[in-house]
């Protein structure tokens, strides 16, 4: 691997390969109040 991608955890989604890293027992991921269909709800939502 010669990058690093860092994205905020609300980016992330069910189908993201980056799925992994969410940790929803010891995690709690900031969701902006100005979106409105992040990507982590239908993750959180899958588990």
């Amino acid at each position: 691997m010669s990058t690093l991608d860092v994205r905020w955890a609300w980016e992330i989604g069910l189908n993201d390969v980056d799925c992994i890293g969410i940790n929803l027992d010891d995690d709690d991921p900031y969701i902006p109040d100005d979106v409105a269909d992040a990507p982590l709800l239908e993750l959180i939502n899958a588990k």
